[in-house]
């Protein structure tokens, strides 16, 4: 991450999302693994929250202030995390990183 992005610094990630089964248990996982020591921060909402959403694209937008002591060798991971072995459809992934005006 470059050392601009340090303060003041925001990830935006836009999916959209398919998810035939009605079990609700994905996750889109944004977090930064630090070269040395453990996770410094993560946020994983639940992708499809509503029946009304199965069997249908839906589009998601999660909106995060990162943490104002990162290190540049830390690394942005973004991936979805599925607890069953139902399948999920991503497709338009989006990363934005920014700095707060």
């Amino acid at each position: 991450m470059p050392d601009s992005l340090k303060a003041k610094a925001w990830v935006r990630v836009k999916a959209k999302i398919f998810q035939e089964q009605n079990d609700h248990d994905a996750v889109l996982v944004t977090c930064i693994q630090p070269v040395h020591g453990n996770v410094s921060f993560w946020k994983s909402p639940y992708l499809i929250w509503d029946h009304d959403s199965r069997n249908a694209w839906k589009e998601v937008s999660y909106t995060y202030k990162l943490p104002p002591r990162v290190n540049p060798d830390d690394v942005l991971v973004i991936y979805i995390l599925k607890y069953d072995n139902n399948n999920v459809a991503v497709d338009d992934l989006e990363v934005e990183l920014f700095l707060e005006k």
